[in-house]
C-alpha cells in the first residue's frame, strides 16, 4: 500500500507544510500494521468532501491518498471538518513526517 501524505495552511503558512509518501513494504512490520489499521479505522472512502462554506482562518488542510492493488482513493480534510475516526492517522502521519523530514 502505498500513502501519499500533505498538510499545509496553519498560522506559518509553508514552514508548517509537511509531505510525504510511504510504502508499507518499506516500513518494519509493525509501523506497516499500525498504519493499515489507522487507515482501516479512517475509512477514507466513506468521508464526505468537506464543506467550504465556513473558512477557517489559519486551519490545517489535510490531502491523503492512498494507493492499493491499482487504486487510489483521495480524502482531504481540515483541522475545521476533519471526522473523530481520522484524527489518529493524521497524528500517525505527522509524526512520521516530523521524524523523516
Amino acid at each position: 500500500m502505498k500513502i501519499e501524505f500533505s498538510r499545509s495552511g496553519g498560522i506559518a503558512g509553508p514552514a508548517m507544510g509537511r509531505s510525504v509518501e510511504i510504502d508499507t513494504n518499506d516500513l518494519s512490520a509493525v509501523d506497516a500494521k499500525e498504519l493499515t489499521q489507522l487507515i482501516n479505522k479512517a475509512d477514507l472512502a466513506k468521508q464526505r468532501t468537506p464543506s467550504t462554506s465556513r473558512p477557517v482562518p489559519d486551519a490545517f488542510h489535510y490531502r491523503i491518498t492512498v494507493s492499493e492493488k491499482g487504486q487510489s482513493h483521495t480524502s482531504v480534510t481540515s483541522d475545521a471538518d476533519m471526522p473523530e475516526n481520522v484524527q489518529p492517522l493524521i497524528d500517525w502521519l505527522i509524526d512520521w513526517s516530523e521524524r523523516k523530514g
